[in-house]
C-alpha cells in the first residue's frame, strides 16, 4: 500500500466502466459522510501509465485510478489532500498497449463491490472492447469472466460488432488472395493460421455474382451481400473477362496513343481521403494493358492510397504494394530509401508515382516537407533498387511532372525539371528508355494553382511523364 496525493492520480473516462459520464452523486455523497463520520475505507486501486494522452497531441506519464473513482471523488470533496492505493501491476505499462486489458480488469472490479455496474455499463464495455479489439484476441467467455455475465449475454451484446469484423477480415483475405499473395503472407497479415486462411479461401461461393448482375442487382447490393468491398466485388465479377472487356466494364477508355488525358480519379481505386492528389486508376489500368500480361507480378514502392492495388486487382493482376506509413491494410511498411524488404519476390513491373520534394514530408514524423537534396535521393535509391530487384526484360513506369510554378519553386529558381532528373538518374542506374507516355494534369484541378500563375504572366507547366524504362 502506498499513500499518494490526490491531485496525483488521473480517472480516465475512456477505462472507466461506466456509461454514465459523471460518477453517482448519491454515492459520493454517502462515502464524504461516511468518511466524516470516521470511516475507514479501503485503498483505491491505481496503474501507472506510459504514452497517456496529455490532451495536446502529446503523451506523459500518469497513474490511473482502475478501481476507487467515488471513493476518490469523496475525499475531495472532503479536502482530503491524501489517499490510500494499491497498485493493480508493479510496474509501469503502456496504455494504449494495455487498454483493453485495463477497461477489462477496471470492469471486473466494479462488478465486484461497491457501487455496483449496470447490464448497461457492462454492455458498454463489452463494446468498446469488441470495437477496439479488431483481432478478436478476446473471446466472449473471457470478456463475460471479467463482466460477471454469461457468455450467451457477451455474445448478444457484440455479436453485430464481431460479425462486421469477420465479414472484413475475410474481404481482405479474398482481395489479397485475388492479388497473389500467398496463404502464409495473407495469415500473416491478417493474423490468423494458414489452414484457416485455406478455409475462408475454399468457402467463398461467389458463382452467383453474374447471375445477379443478370437479374438486375447493382454492384453495391453484391458487394454487401457478400460482404466485400466494392473493388474486391467488381474484381470478382470481371474475373473471366479479358482486359479489353474489363476496361469497357469499368468505363475506362483504352488510351491508343501516348498522350493519357483524364479529368478525374476512378472511383473504384484508391483512398480519396487524405490523397486528393492520387494518380487517377485509369493511368495504372493503361499501364498494365500496354506493358503486362495477366498473371504478371507488380510492385509499387510507394503505394500511398493504394490505387495500383487496385488497379492489379481489377486488371487480373498480382500486385504488392509497400510505402513507408501504409494507409489500408493490404499495404506492407517499408521505406524504400533503405532498400526492399528481404525476401520480396521479383516483380515484372513496378509503378510508382513518387512524391515531389516540397509536397509533403515524405517521413510524416518530419515536420518540414523533404527538401531537393532529400528528393534527388530519394529518387536515386528507388531507382538502383528497382534496377537490383527486376530481373531482366522486367520494367519499371515512373509518373513525373516538371515544376513551374511560382510558389513551390526555391529562391531564384523559375523551374525544376524533375522528368530530365528522372532521366538521368534512371540511366544511371542501368535502366534503358522504353517508353514517353504524356499524362497532362486535368485542366479543371490545375486551374487552382495556376491561376496565380497566369497573373504574373507565367505559363502554368502541367505537363507530367509516364516514363517507362526497361532493364
Amino acid at each position: 500500500m502506498e499513500t499518494i496525493a490526490i491531485n496525483l492520480l488521473t480517472w480516465d473516462r475512456d477505462t472507466w466502466p461506466r456509461s454514465k459520464a459523471e460518477p453517482s452523486a448519491a454515492t459520493v455523497e454517502a462515502y464524504k459522510q461516511a468518511l466524516e463520520a470516521g470511516a475507514n475505507f479501503p485503498a483505491i486501486e491505481v496503474q501507472d501509465v506510459a504514452n497517456y494522452p496529455n490532451g495536446n497531441d502529446g503523451k506523459m506519464d500518469a497513474t490511473l485510478i482502475i478501481d476507487g473513482v467515488h471513493r476518490w471523488h469523496a475525499y475531495k470533496e472532503s479536502d482530503r489532500k491524501e489517499i490510500d492505493t494499491l497498485a493493480w501491476i508493479e510496474e509501469r505499462i503502456d496504455y494504449e498497449d494495455r487498454f483493453i486489458d485495463i477497461i477489462l480488469h477496471a470492469a471486473e472490479r466494479n462488478a465486484e463491490h461497491g457501487d455496483r455496474t449496470s447490464d448497461g455499463d457492462k454492455k458498454a464495455t463489452a463494446r468498446t472492447i469488441a470495437t477496439r479489439d479488431t483481432d478478436g484476441k478476446y473471446t466472449e467467455q473471457q470478456i463475460a469472466d471479467k463482466l460477471k455475465v454469461s457468455r450467451r449475454t457477451v455474445n448478444d451484446w457484440i455479436g453485430d460488432i464481431r460479425a462486421k469484423q469477420k465479414a472484413g477480415r475475410d474481404a481482405l483475405i479474398h482481395k489479397l488472395n485475388i492479388l497473389g499473395w500467398t496463404q502464409t503472407e495473407i495469415g500473416e497479415c491478417s493474423e490468423i493460421s494458414q489452414g484457416r486462411v485455406a478455409q475462408i479461401i475454399s468457402s467463398g461461393d461467389f458463382a452467383k455474382i453474374n447471375n445477379f448482375v443478370e437479374q438486375g442487382a447493382g454492384m453495391l447490393w453484391i458487394a454487401e451481400h457478400y460482404g466485400l468491398d466494392l473493388t474486391t466485388a467488381w474484381a470478382l465479377r470481371l474475373r473471366e473477362m479479358t482486359d479489353e472487356e474489363r476496361m469497357e466494364k469499368l468505363v475506362i477508355t483504352i488510351k491508343k496513343y501516348n498522350v493519357w488525358n483524364y479529368t478525374g480519379a476512378h472511383d473504384l481505386m484508391g483512398n480519396a481521403d487524405g490523397f486528393s492528389g492520387r494518380v487517377p486508376g485509369e493511368i495504372v489500368v493503361n499501364a498494365l494493358y500496354w506493358f503486362t500480361n495477366r498473371g504478371d507480378r507488380i510492385l509499387d514502392p510507394m503505394a500511398g492510397s493504394g490505387t495500383t492495388l487496385d488497379a492489379c486487382l481489377l486488371m487480373g493482376r498480382r500486385c504488392y504494394g509497400y510505402d513507408l506509413h501504409p494507409q489500408r491494410s493490404d499495404i506492407i511498411a517499408n521505406d524504400i530509401r533503405d532498400g526492399y524488404p528481404e525476401g520480396i519476390k521479383r516483380p515484372d513491373f513496378i509503378f510508382v508515382d513518387p512524391p515531389y520534394w516540397n509536397m509533403k514530408a515524405y517521413n510524416e514524423e518530419e515536420e518540414e516537407p523533404m527538401g531537393l537534396e532529400e528528393f534527388h535521393a530519394l529518387l536515386h535509391s528507388l531507382a538502383t533498387h528497382s534496377y537490383a530487384l527486376l530481373g531482366n526484360g522486367g520494367k519499371m513506369a515512373v509518373l513525373m511532372g516538371n515544376q513551374a510554378a511560382h510558389k513551390w519553386l526555391p529562391e531564384g529558381v523559375s523551374r525544376l525539371d524533375h522528368i530530365q532528373t528522372v532521366y538521368e538518374t534512371f540511366a544511371a542506374a542501368g535502366f534503358q528508355k522504353a517508353w514517353s507516355v504524356w499524362v497532362p494534369m486535368p485542366t479543371e484541378g490545375a486551374q487552382r494553382w495556376a491561376q496565380a500563375e497566369w497573373n504574373e504572366h507565367r505559363m502554368a507547366e502541367i505537363t507530367r511523364e509516364l516514363s517507362i524504362w526497361e532493364k
